[in-house]
């Protein structure tokens, strides 16, 4: 009789063992499967952070680099390197405004209002853009007998 008491006992014992894994264990396997995941969730997203800063950083100089050239009056060059800034960006509003003064300084008053409008559809309020496509129309009208 004694052994079977002492085997009931054993036997709530390893219930008791089997809660406490069921209970505490796998929750915390879970947690830790989680807050890996959230880990490496933050690496990727703090990865494509710095990604996008570094493109932000690229685009910035190009754009200096096009407004350079274009106070050298050197506006084929300007277009190519605003040209290139759209290939990271194709939403950058000073890109396609910067294209379309070179093409103004060239007397293509066609082709400076086409990138210029394109411009004011990135950013509607974008006052430099209306500036300049009002200036282009004037410069076309001069011109036209």
């Amino acid at each position: 009789m004694e052994n079977k008491s002492n085997r009931k006992t054993f036997s709530k014992k390893i219930l008791v063992i089997l809660e406490y894994v069921i209970f505490l264990i796998i929750p915390m396997t879970i947690f830790f499967y989680i807050t890996i995941q959230n880990k490496n969730s933050l690496e990727l997203i703090s990865k494509q952070k710095k990604e996008q800063h570094k493109n932000e950083q690229l685009e910035n100089s190009l754009i200096n680099k096009g407004l350079h050239f274009i106070n050298q009056k050197k506006y084929k060059e300007s277009i190519e390197v605003n040209l290139e800034v759209l290939t990271i960006n194709s939403n950058n509003k000073f890109a396609y405004n910067n294209i379309g003064i070179a093409y103004a300084n060239m007397q293509l008053w066609d082709k400076g209002i086409e990138y210029c409008s394109k411009a004011l559809s990135i950013d509607p309020n974008f006052q430099l853009a209306k500036n300049n496509i009002n200036w282009m129309k004037s410069e076309k009208e001069k011109q036209t007998p």
